[in-house]
């Protein structure tokens, strides 16, 4: 899983044929790489993306369906209408609360489907720059969010 830069590393991950069951990003770069493709994409691909992201555009974003088609990869590409690149980034113009729950949602069914396993069960590392204690959104409805540390 990665958001922006990491989303590229993910599908980098992805074309290279690392024998993982699922990738996925929140506003990835999802531009393919010339000479590369998806045929040796091993897991299902999971995409959400801010259809109001003008860095990674739509037309990228049909690239990609384009290409993952083509290798006959699964896969799942989500847009959250009104978000714009990095729409998860808490307190900041580009935050979108709306996009940012579903995205996270879907997140964490993706995780229990790949996985074959409850969500309670998939523990997530502690990040630098990110608390090691997982708490709640406030009246999201969203638990084990990593909160950036202040």
């Amino acid at each position: 899983m990665g958001y922006g830069f990491g989303g590229a590393a993910v599908l980098e991950l992805a074309r290279s044929g690392t024998d993982l069951k699922g990738f996925a990003t929140f506003y990835g770069v999802l531009k393919t790489p010339a000479k590369q493709d998806y045929s040796k994409t091993k897991g299902e691909v999971l995409i959400m993306h801010g259809s109001a992201d003008t860095a990674i555009t739509m037309n990228q974003f049909a690239g990609l369906a384009n290409d993952l088609e083509k290798a006959d990869v699964a896969h799942e590409m989500v847009t959250y209408s009104g978000a714009s690149h990095a729409f998860t980034v808490f307190n900041t113009e580009r935050y979108h609360e709306d996009a940012d729950r579903k995205s996270w949602e879907r997140f964490r069914q993706f995780l229990e489907q790949v996985v074959d396993s409850p969500i309670e069960s998939v523990v997530v590392p502690a990040e630098p720059g990110v608390d090691t204690a997982l708490e709640p959104v406030v009246d999201s409805g969203i638990e084990n969010v990593p909160h950036v540390a202040e």
